[in-house]
Protein backbone atom coordinates (compact mmCIF):
# COMPACT_ATOMS: atom_id res chain seq x y z
CA UNK A 1 0.00 0.00 0.00
CA UNK A 2 1.35 3.41 -0.94
CA UNK A 3 1.01 6.12 1.70
CA UNK A 4 -0.22 8.64 -0.84
CA UNK A 5 -3.17 6.37 -1.59
CA UNK A 6 -4.26 6.75 2.05
CA UNK A 7 -4.86 10.46 1.55
CA UNK A 8 -8.14 11.73 0.16
CA UNK A 9 -8.21 13.47 -3.21
CA UNK A 10 -8.99 16.73 -1.38
CA UNK A 11 -5.93 16.29 0.85
CA UNK A 12 -3.70 15.59 -2.16
CA UNK A 13 -5.08 18.64 -3.97
CA UNK A 14 -4.55 20.82 -0.89
CA UNK A 15 -0.93 19.66 -0.58
CA UNK A 16 -0.28 20.30 -4.28
CA UNK A 17 -1.79 23.78 -4.01
CA UNK A 18 0.34 24.57 -0.94
CA UNK A 19 3.50 23.37 -2.70
CA UNK A 20 2.66 25.54 -5.71
CA UNK A 21 2.00 28.62 -3.52
CA UNK A 22 5.28 28.07 -1.70
CA UNK A 23 7.21 27.80 -4.97
CA UNK A 24 5.68 31.04 -6.19
CA UNK A 25 6.40 32.89 -2.95
CA UNK A 26 9.95 31.49 -2.73
CA UNK A 27 10.70 33.11 -6.10
CA UNK A 28 9.96 36.49 -4.50
CA UNK A 29 11.45 38.35 -1.56
CA UNK A 30 8.49 38.61 0.83
CA UNK A 31 9.73 36.52 3.74
CA UNK A 32 6.44 36.86 5.62
CA UNK A 33 4.55 35.36 2.68
CA UNK A 34 7.14 32.58 2.38
CA UNK A 35 6.80 31.80 6.09
CA UNK A 36 3.01 31.83 5.84
CA UNK A 37 3.13 29.39 2.91
CA UNK A 38 5.54 27.11 4.79
CA UNK A 39 3.10 27.00 7.71
CA UNK A 40 0.20 26.24 5.35
CA UNK A 41 2.16 23.37 3.77
CA UNK A 42 3.04 22.08 7.24
CA UNK A 43 -0.64 22.02 8.22
CA UNK A 44 -1.64 20.36 4.95
CA UNK A 45 0.93 17.55 5.32
CA UNK A 46 0.47 16.68 9.01
CA UNK A 47 -1.86 13.75 8.39
CA UNK A 48 0.54 12.43 5.75
CA UNK A 49 3.39 12.63 8.30
CA UNK A 50 1.25 10.76 10.84
CA UNK A 51 0.56 8.03 8.29
CA UNK A 52 4.26 7.73 7.54
CA UNK A 53 5.15 7.43 11.23
CA UNK A 54 2.42 4.85 11.82
CA UNK A 55 3.65 2.83 8.85
CA UNK A 56 7.26 2.89 10.08
CA UNK A 57 6.28 1.86 13.61
CA UNK A 58 4.09 -0.94 12.30
CA UNK A 59 6.84 -2.29 10.02
CA UNK A 60 9.44 -2.06 12.81
CA UNK A 61 7.21 -3.99 15.20
CA UNK A 62 5.81 -6.46 12.66
CA UNK A 63 5.75 -9.95 14.14
CA UNK A 64 7.09 -8.88 17.53
CA UNK A 65 5.41 -9.20 20.88
CA UNK A 66 5.38 -6.19 23.17
CA UNK A 67 8.06 -7.79 25.36
CA UNK A 68 10.32 -8.43 22.35
CA UNK A 69 9.82 -4.87 21.11
CA UNK A 70 10.69 -3.58 24.59
CA UNK A 71 13.89 -5.63 24.66
CA UNK A 72 14.95 -4.50 21.19
CA UNK A 73 14.48 -0.86 22.16
CA UNK A 74 16.77 -1.22 25.17
CA UNK A 75 16.23 -1.54 28.87
CA UNK A 76 17.29 2.03 29.61
CA UNK A 77 14.58 3.59 27.45
CA UNK A 78 12.23 5.49 29.72
CA UNK A 79 9.66 8.18 29.22
CA UNK A 80 10.20 11.47 30.97
CA UNK A 81 7.45 12.24 33.40
CA UNK A 82 6.67 15.60 34.94
CA UNK A 83 7.79 16.14 38.51
CA UNK A 84 4.96 15.86 41.00
CA UNK A 85 3.80 19.02 42.68
CA UNK A 86 4.84 19.47 46.30
CA UNK A 87 2.39 17.81 48.62
CA UNK A 88 2.11 20.69 51.09
CA UNK A 89 -0.48 23.34 50.48
CA UNK A 90 2.10 26.07 51.03
CA UNK A 91 3.39 27.55 47.79
CA UNK A 92 7.07 26.51 47.46
CA UNK A 93 7.67 29.51 45.20
CA UNK A 94 6.13 32.41 47.09
CA UNK A 95 5.80 35.74 45.35
CA UNK A 96 7.31 38.83 46.88
CA UNK A 97 4.86 41.12 48.53
CA UNK A 98 4.67 44.44 46.83
CA UNK A 99 4.57 47.54 48.97
CA UNK A 100 2.29 50.23 47.62
CA UNK A 101 4.03 53.44 46.62
CA UNK A 102 2.66 56.65 47.97
CA UNK A 103 2.37 58.96 44.99
CA UNK A 104 0.87 62.01 46.67
CA UNK A 105 4.19 63.03 48.32
CA UNK A 106 3.16 62.33 51.92
CA UNK A 107 4.66 59.60 54.07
Amino acid sequence: MRLGSSLTPDELAQIAACVNELKISAAGSDYKLIRQNIEQLDKATRRFAELMMDSEVMSAMKGQTMDAADESMGADLTARTPSPRPSSKRNPWPRKRLTPINTDGTD
